[in-house]
């Protein structure tokens, strides 16, 4: 006989899984989503090595050099194309990164100062970012 709907046997999982399984589930699939995106993974990175808040404009500069090339000299060799690209960072950053990185705890911005420091989340996820990496023997791309 099948089960009611009303029934509250009907109700539990049949699985036998709790919700804590389902919270830790959607915590992971949060965490990989917040991960996602290599501008994203560079901002934590940044902000893992810096002892105070960092600019915003200090972010994408690191973060458009980075994709671009290691060598600080880059802004010299691109000039106004990287300068252009510099700006579109920034505004990804504004408008989506940063926004979904403090949804996540992972940052704390501040809009007045125009500033990012470091959020109570932002270890767990790097850690778990370094999980991810060493299972999959690969260091994460800017791709």
């Amino acid at each position: 006989m099948l089960p009611a709907i009303s029934d509250p046997e009907s109700l539990t999982p049949i699985t036998g899984s709790s919700s804590t399984d389902a919270d830790a589930d959607n915590s992971r699939s949060q965490s990989l989503d917040v991960l996602a995106n290599h501008r994203r993974h560079y901002v934590l990175h940044y902000l893992e090595e810096a002892d105070e808040s960092v600019s915003l404009a200090e972010l994408a500069d690191h973060i458009a050099i980075t994709e671009h090339d290691e060598d600080r000299s880059a802004i010299a060799d691109y000039g106004d194309a990287l300068l252009g690209t510099r700006r579109r960072v920034m505004l990804s950053l504004r408008h989506l990164h940063i926004p979904k990185l403090e949804a996540a705890g992972a940052v704390d911005f501040d809009i007045d100062a125009n500033t990012v420091t470091s959020g109570p989340a932002s270890e767990s996820l790097l850690a778990r970012a370094e999980t991810v990496e060493a299972t999959t023997g690969n260091e994460y791309s800017n791709q």
